[in-house]
């Protein structure tokens, strides 16, 4: 991966950073209550779940960039809009702003820089340059956690909007001067070429699927953890202080770098092989929600916390090159945006369901049936590709 993708990558999980330790909080101060803040959330992944496949299409026949810059603009208007929002129609406007900008950049900016270091290296180090861009976020964000937990919170957060805007000018500016890629032909065939290339995915391909239904339910409870983790955590401490919220965030992503360097200098000696570690790597997030329910002190909730993202490290990876390896450069942004869009609807039902769940269940209620439930897809999931594979193994789909 070339010093300027890099570069660019890092802008942008570390402008995605500054806000992650303080989101619900800075929602909460806009206007939501702890009943509203699922839906709102809920609204961002509704708006992301309509466009994810257009926005994938339309990168694959317009081109990337043009579809990151779209991105960096859309996202730049909905914080413009949460500086000024002291009101729920304001903050949902935001939040639609916010969720089209996330689905023009599921399949775009990755896409772009995985097709130019495939070109360049190889199919054979798909592993590897997944695991880059693993880290580069994570990392990024890690940075963005740990500025954004030591800017005071006055009025609303609002240092933390003006500093996001600030560095999403930045990114914009980077991506338009020094972002290239070959010209594409914008055809109503070329249209015509991603819809039915979209659609033959999409038709029989049973490791697609398990891998897709895997991904939604993870995304989901890994939302809801996301939703909650800030005021159940500040709940607990003795000083209601930013600077844990924002250190626990950092070693949530720091984490998440780490396993990213060791797990793609992970080899399997087969596909098969692959496959059966992620499905393992499934059950013990599972098993670490559960955990993470059961804890009420301040220490051994952060341990927990940062056990589950320890074994989610691990299994992005995995999940990526999986993902990765169902596709090619022609469609690989459609596909990255299927993905995505499984993830959208995972969050989806799990935001409605714990609007509905808090009340009576509590946060430690919510992340216990979240474990349950992965448990039960892993398993489902599981059967689902082997079913897959024999049916492949005569029909060649894969």
């Amino acid at each position: 991966m070339s010093p300027l993708h890099s570069g660019i990558l890092l802008l942008s999980y570390f402008s995605t950073g500054i806000i992650m330790p303080v989101l619900s909080l800075l929602l909460l101060s806009r206007g939501c209550t702890m009943q509203t803040l699922p839906l709102m959330l809920g609204l961002y992944s509704l708006t992301a779940l309509f466009l994810e496949v257009p926005s994938g299409v339309f990168a694959d026949w317009r081109g990337r960039k043009p579809t990151c810059l779209l991105s960096v603009a859309l996202v730049m208007a909905a914080f413009m809009l949460l500086l000024s929002a002291g009101s729920l129609p304001l903050v949902a406007a935001a939040m639609v702003l916010w969720g089209a900008s996330r689905a023009f950049s599921s399949g775009s900016l990755d896409a772009l820089i995985i097709d130019a270091c495939l070109e360049e290296k190889g199919a054979e180090r798909l592993a590897p340059i997944t695991a880059q861009l693993t880290v580069l976020r994570s990392a990024g964000i890690a940075l963005g956690a740990l500025v954004g937990g030591l800017l005071p919170a006055v009025r609303g957060y609002a240092l933390h909007l003006l500093l996001r805007l600030a560095l999403l000018i930045c990114e914009g500016l980077l991506c338009i001067l020094f972002l290239h890629e070959p010209p594409r032909e914008g055809t109503r065939s070329r249209l015509c070429d991603q819809l039915s290339a979209s659609a033959a995915l999409l038709r029989g391909n049973r490791p697609f699927w398990a891998l897709a239904l895997c991904m939604a339910v993870l995304a989901g409870s890994q939302g809801v953890v996301d939703v909650y983790w800030q005021p159940a955590f500040q709940s607990m401490l003795p000083s209601r202080s930013g600077v844990w919220l924002g250190l626990l965030c950092v070693g949530s992503y720091l984490l998440l770098t780490v396993g990213g360097l060791a797990s793609g200098r992970i080899s399997f000696s087969s596909e098969r092989r692959r496959w059966r570690g992620y499905f393992f790597l499934q059950s013990l997030l599972g098993l670490a929600l559960l955990l993470l329910s059961r804890q009420f002190s301040p220490l051994r909730f952060a341990g927990a916390y940062l056990l589950f993202y320890t074994v989610l490290s691990v299994s992005n990876i995995q999940e990526q090159t999986l993902l990765n390896g169902l596709s090619d450069s022609s469609n690989r942004a459609t596909v990255l945006s299927l993905a995505s869009l499984a993830c959208q609807l995972g969050n989806l039902a799990l935001h409605a369901a714990s609007g509905a769940l808090v009340l009576p269940l509590g946060a430690s209620g919510l992340w216990g049936l979240s474990g349950l439930l992965l448990l039960l897809v892993c398993g489902g999931s599981a059967l689902l590709y082997r079913s897959g594979r024999r049916w492949s193994s005569s029909d060649t789909l894969l």
